[in-house]
């Protein structure tokens, strides 16, 4: 099946995610105190038996991700995805200090949870704001050591169209990547779909 959106309709979707990326730069910057520099400069949507082949990455090494669950008249997972390096220079930044092994793990959880939390809901509630249209968010869940075999198993979801948003964090001397996904089952990607196609008439 085709996912191809066209530019009008590409142009809108980017340009919501960025205006949500923006407001939860604001937020991290003033929660770190640091100057971040936060954008998606492209996104693609394609079947989730291609995702594997867009993270080139993965596979390579294990990798660090938050999940959010949103819910309505349409429903997904939007999910925030790091390498360790990058995991682990964002956590080094929110807690401005270099911890030991023995603390590591329980305090990058958490800060990637805060982190993607702040960045996920900021997305969300772009969408809802812009297409109004409410839904509801679910707590964010941190997953620790994710590997090829959770992307591959995606596949087994037939159907399932995933809006991937290469991200880029400029955070003091650190350059980090990482990607946005957003998961979508066909209804609800169709809907989605259409509230953008409602939101470019309104702004056109």
């Amino acid at each position: 099946m085709n996912y191809d959106l066209s530019e009008i309709q590409k142009e809108a979707l980017l340009e919501l995610l960025n205006i949500g990326v923006n407001e939860s730069t604001n937020i991290l910057s003033e929660i770190l105190n640091v100057e971040i520099d936060l954008q998606i400069p492209s996104i693609k949507i394609i079947s989730a038996d291609k995702l594997i082949e867009e993270l080139q990455e993965v596979g390579k090494e294990n990798y660090s991700a938050v999940n959010m669950e949103f819910r309505n008249s349409f429903s997904g997972v939007s999910q925030l995805v790091f390498s360790q390096d990058s995991a682990n220079k964002l956590v080094d930044v929110f807690t401005r200090q270099v911890l030991g092994n023995g603390d590591f793990d329980e305090i990058k959880a958490g800060a990637l949870i805060e982190i993607g939390n702040i960045i996920l809901n900021a997305i969300l509630a772009t969408f809802s704001n812009a297409l109004e249209h409410e839904f509801q968010f679910y707590v964010p869940v941190f997953f620790e050591n994710y590997k090829k075999e959770f992307f591959e198993q995606r596949e087994k979801y037939i159907g399932e169209v995933v809006l991937l948003g290469k991200t880029l964090f400029n955070i003091e001397q650190y350059h980090i990547s990482g990607d946005i996904i957003l998961y979508f089952n066909i209804k609800s990607f169709n809907y989605f779909v259409n509230l953008i196609d409602q939101y470019v008439k309104k702004i056109s």
